[in-house]
């Protein structure tokens, strides 16, 4: 994370982590946790995860000479999404079937 994502928190909330843990992105941060079972404040853990769910004011545009690894990965980043945020599915859904097309046009 950097100094605008930890100047959200307050010490208590992360005066149990370490600088290498402080580095990691919010998500990794997150799983970390988990997976050494250790606990943070609730108001900690809410203010990691608003970090996760933050989104682009626009949905993401399909570019001109778009390789199918680019297209993969930009139909991912709005899959993913939606899976998250069920909500954002109607702003990011025909930019995902407009992927789904390219890609089946061009490389299937």
């Amino acid at each position: 994370m950097n100094y605008n994502d930890l100047h959200e928190f307050t010490w208590n909330e992360l005066s149990s982590l370490s600088w290498d843990e402080l580095s990691l992105k919010a998500d990794e941060l997150i799983e970390k946790l988990r997976n050494d079972n250790r606990e943070l404040p609730v108001s900690a853990i809410e203010k990691l995860q608003e970090l996760c769910d933050r989104l682009p004011e626009n949905a993401p545009e399909i570019k001109k000479g778009m390789t199918l690894s680019d297209a993969c990965n930009l139909l991912n980043f709005i899959l993913n999404y939606i899976t998250k945020l069920p909500e954002i599915a109607e702003k990011y859904a025909p930019v995902a079937e407009k992927i789904i097309e390219l890609i089946a046009k061009q490389f299937i």
